[in-house]
């Protein structure tokens, strides 16, 4: 599973291990074949396509790859994916960007208070989630601040009875951190919020 990436470099865990990778140069193009006899043994490449992805590989891609032995690996393939998150690429050409790959939740993190929470902001997460069969889990920090003035818990409930799940912590008291904790081991989970 790909958990990291920086320019060119991909960190992958298999199982305890963790390699640093590149890709092979042959994700990073699509080869058209003629149609052969499927009984031909050799396929001889008619011409070559460009990707329409800015990168082929995405954190949370469960992928193959070969030990180049010095210690780091070459990704050869990307596994389908059975969800992601993505969105359109800066620039002329209409490239997918694929942001994170595989998902269990998206958890959008909002503040309850310092700075007040846009609730429209929330909607467009969750809305964005569903509309990608994405389940979510809404996390609202800072709850030991909330008592100094706008209160929050009314748009909570909403939310609650909208069938989401809301979890209320706060790293300085500590509350709801433990659920928070239990909610997302052993599950794939990007952050996303203002921060």
């Amino acid at each position: 599973v790909v958990y990291m990436k920086t320019l060119g470099h991909y960190l992958v865990r298999d199982g305890e291990q963790e390699i640093t990778c590149a890709i092979s140069p042959r994700l990073r193009k699509k080869l058209i074949y003629p149609t052969a006899d499927p009984s031909s043994l050799r396929h001889i490449v008619r011409g070559v396509a460009e990707i329409d992805a800015v990168d082929p590989v995405a954190i949370g891609d469960q992928v193959h790859f070969v030990d180049t032995q010095d210690g780091s690996g070459l990704i050869v393939e990307v596994l389908p994916r059975r969800n992601r998150l993505a969105r359109l690429a800066a620039g002329r050409k209409p490239l997918e960007q694929v942001i994170v790959a595989n998902l269990d939740y998206v958890v959008p993190v909002f503040a309850a208070a310092q700075p007040d929470p846009k609730w429209n902001l929330l909607d467009l997460y969750l809305a964005s989630a569903e509309s990608l069969g994405l389940d979510s889990l809404v996390c609202i920090t800072k709850i030991d601040l909330s008592e100094n003035g706008w209160d929050f818990r009314a748009e909570v409930d909403t939310y609650r009875r909208a069938s989401y799940r809301v979890l209320l912590t706060s790293a300085v008291t500590g509350e709801g951190i433990e659920e928070l904790k239990s909610a997302l081991r052993g599950r794939v989970a990007v952050l996303a919020g203002k921060s």
